[in-house]
């Protein structure tokens, strides 16, 4: 298999299927209130796993008819109080919004698709498949050549 045909037949196949698994499942995001649950909330990553867990939830046992698909982190600052809200979202754009309001408040909401990316840290599990697929298309022919001396 060429190049070409890799790029024509694998490229699309992988992302299609990496994109059919990750929309086929509930997502899972941490959902936390520092308010409720002190400091855990503020750093999950800085957490033992086993207490992490305690917040890692599948968003399709909350209650209504909704489609959970994307993950939401809302930090609101109040003068000298800041709280972390972690949780489960139907709407929305991947991105994070800053906004101001009157009396020193601010708010900044961060959304995302992937599962757990409401953490302090961002996971790109879908660009890794990516990366990896076109490094596949760009070195197996030429491992080929080398191998079998096609």
């Amino acid at each position: 298999m060429d190049a070409r045909a890799c790029f024509g037949f694998l490229l699309p196949l992988v992302l299609w299927i990496s994109l059919l698994v990750e929309k086929g499942l509930a997502i899972r995001c941490f959902m936390c209130n520092s308010n409720l649950h002190g400091s855990d909330c503020s750093d999950l990553m800085s957490l033992d796993e086993e207490r992490r867990n305690m917040y890692n939830q599948e968003c399709d046992f909350l209650e209504g008819n909704r489609s959970y698909t994307r993950c939401r982190k809302m930090v609101q600052e109040y003068e000298e109080e800041t709280r972390i809200i972690r949780q489960c979202a139907t709407q929305g754009d991947d991105g994070c919004i800053q906004r101001t309001g009157t009396y020193k408040v601010k708010f900044l909401y961060c959304q995302c698709s992937e599962p757990l990316c409401n953490s302090s840290g961002r996971s790109q599990p879908f660009l890794i498949v990516a990366v990896f697929s076109v490094l596949l298309c760009v070195f197996i022919p030429s491992l080929k050549d080398y191998l079998f001396g096609f």
